[in-house]
């Protein structure tokens, strides 16, 4: 079989179903498997004994067909039945596995194709497309439209062929393998010589002997190398046209086709070298071009009645042909209508059900997502209402704290109004008592000394003010003795009246010490709290600057 799939991607990670059943088939095929890329006649010796009966697993029986459909194309085993890849196509195509699918389509085409069914092999190639389009694949882009421009060669649709031949070689050059690329550029070549542009084609195929003869790939050298000496036959250059054929017989006699011995053989004919030109007619296998050389050879010595037998033996063979060309072509289009209209009534009741499980999944999703949905609410009403209830035993306690503050903020009130006129009462009776008297200012004096001595002498009296600023003045008081432990108590003291917002001069009094003192003892006290460490010390100093 042709060539086409010897640079096929590896089938590993289409084979990727592990051997699961069958132990000893399934060993078989896994050895086949490690060894079919490097050396698929080997595999195919291996896997060809085993029948898809003997294998119960369906997916090692899908791995199976696709190994051994490959393993035939490359041994150049004419395969006509397309029941053996019918089990992997089926497989993966059951699986939704549109990658491997891909993969058997294509197969399944090239076995249509060598077996001349054409339309089949388009249809098949055409899913193979769609399928590479979808799964962005530019290998099997690359590959099925080489294969479509070959059905088109084949056709004599140069221009078709061409086209695709075009999108072949723009696809591989995307995969970005240069084995795929080089080929479909030498493809490119061949097809442009059998659209008629040869100077295109000497040009292309000119560039591919520069880079096979770089890469040293002797295959591909050969194979341009005879298509452009066919191109050079076209256009009348024909000691070249010798010259290119000449080299691939020296390089390798089994590059050559029969077309290539005919092409050869007439060269020679026409250049005079009858001798070489009849050497060429025992390789020339083809009815047709074998008339074609004889009809050249005997134009060359003038044997002209023979050469018109030839000629017209020649014309009646194309005429055949071409008559069973257009049945064929006439036949196959009727053919592949039924064929192709049971495939899509096949394919619309795959879709028919395909969308009936579409609608029932969706609809079942809908329904358990609604119950969802609805117990999800229900909980969230439910966290809702606890929360709220919670939020309410807070408020509860809240307000019985608030009141508990109320109540001990007007007991506070009431101590300081009370205290705040009982000060005021002393005040006044003391005045009362001295009025009239001698002396009754230096009483009225001594009586507020002894009264503001009483207060800042008396612990509890401190203690009260203290306790007093932590209540309002977020505990303070606390803060400031965590904060400085090893301070006098006198410091503390002035720290207090500072925050009650004492001036300086009822401070000197309250602690006995003249007016400077203070100042000097404030100006400390102010620049110990700013070198401390405390994390209050912001709030302190603002309390008492």
């Amino acid at each position: 079989m042709s060539r086409l799939l010897c640079y096929i991607l590896p089938l590993v990670v289409v084979l990727a179903v592990g051997c699961t059943t069958d132990p000893h088939v399934a060993e078989q095929i896994c050895r086949a498997e490690s060894i079919y890329l490097d050396m698929p006649d080997s595999a195919q010796k291996i896997l060809s004994p085993i029948s898809n009966r003997e294998i119960s697993s369906k997916s090692l029986r899908a791995r199976h067909a696709l190994l051994l459909t490959y393993c035939n194309d490359k041994c150049y085993i004419d395969t006509t039945s397309d029941s053996l890849i019918r089990v992997a196509v089926d497989f993966y195509e059951s699986r939704h596995d549109r990658r491997h699918l891909m993969v058997a389509q294509y197969l399944l085409g090239r076995v249509y194709f060598e077996s001349n069914e054409y339309s089949r092999a388009m249809f098949e190639f055409l899913k193979t497309e769609d399928l590479a389009k979808r799964e962005q694949n530019h290998l099997y882009l690359g590959l099925s439209y080489r294969a479509m421009a070959d059905i088109f060669d084949r056709s004599y649709n140069g221009v078709d062929a061409l086209e695709y031949g075009k999108l072949a070689h723009k696809h591989f050059m995307l995969h970005g393998n240069n084995v795929y690329t080089d080929w479909a550029l030498a493809d490119l070549g061949r097809l442009y010589h059998n659209a008629n542009e040869y100077t295109q084609a000497i040009k292309i195929l000119s560039d591919v002997m520069a880079m096979a003869q770089e890469s040293g790939n002797t295959a591909l050298y050969v194979e341009a190398t005879r298509n452009i000496a066919s191109s050079y036959f076209a256009i009348d250059s024909l000691n070249t046209c010798i010259e290119l054929y000449e080299r691939v017989l020296e390089i390798r006699p089994a590059g050559m086709h029969s077309n290539d011995y005919m092409l050869l053989g007439s060269a020679y004919a026409t250049t005079g070298n009858i001798s070489k030109a009849e050497e060429c007619i025992g390789n020339i296998e083809n009815n047709l071009e074998n008339q074609h050389l004889l009809y050249n050879i005997y134009q060359a010595k003038k044997e002209y009645k023979k050469a018109l037998e030839h000629l017209v033996q020649s014309f009646d063979r194309h005429t055949e042909l071409y008559k069973a060309l257009i049945t064929e072509s006439s036949s196959n289009t009727a053919l592949t209508h039924f064929r192709n209209k049971a495939e899509l009534n096949k394919e619309r009741l795959k879709h028919l059900y395909l969308y009936i499980a579409i609608i029932v999944v969706v609809l079942s999703a809908i329904i358990i997502i609604s119950i969802i949905t609805i117990r999800y609410r229900h909980k969230l009403q439910q966290q809702e209402i606890e929360e709220n209830m919670a939020m309410v035993v807070e408020l509860q306690n809240r307000l019985m704290s608030n009141e508990g503050l109320l109540h001990d903020q007007q007991t506070v009130i009431g101590q300081l109004f009370s205290s705040h006129y009982d000060t005021f009462n002393r005040l006044s009776s003391a005045y009362y008592e001295c009025h009239g008297m001698q002396n009754e200012k230096q009483k009225i004096h001594n009586e507020v000394v002894g009264l503001i001595n009483s207060i800042a002498t008396d612990g509890k009296a401190i203690k009260e003010m203290e306790s007093f600023v932590d209540r309002y003045k977020d505990n303070v008081m606390t803060k400031f003795g965590e904060a400085f432990p090893n301070l006098d108590n006198s410091d503390k003291r002035l720290f207090m009246y500072l925050v009650l917002g004492f001036s300086s001069r009822a401070i000197s009094i309250f602690m006995n010490e003249k007016i400077e003192v203070v100042y000097n003892r404030k100006s400390r006290l102010k620049q110990k709290i700013s070198r401390s460490n405390s994390q209050y010390k912001k709030i302190f100093s603002s309390l008492i600057s």
